[in-house]
């Protein structure tokens, strides 16, 4: 699980959309990293609300591994 929920991440695009502050402000409202809230940005940008979702990792099997 990320250091961040969805709706954290959401609310603070959302606020930054708004148009009200600039980054910098609006990371320092919500308590986040700048360079944060700037990826996150950007992939609400692309992605819409499914850029915000928690990635989750690849995982292969060990017999996957040796082949390479």
């Amino acid at each position: 699980m990320g250091k961040y929920t969805e709706q954290a991440k959401l609310a603070a695009v959302q606020d930054y959309c708004s148009g009200s502050a600039d980054l910098r402000d609006v990371a320092h409202r919500h308590n986040v990293d700048f360079s944060s809230l700037r990826q996150w940005v950007a992939a609400y940008q692309v992605h819409g609300v499914a850029g915000l979702k928690e990635k989750t990792l690849q995982r292969y099997s060990n017999d996957f591994n040796c082949l390479f």
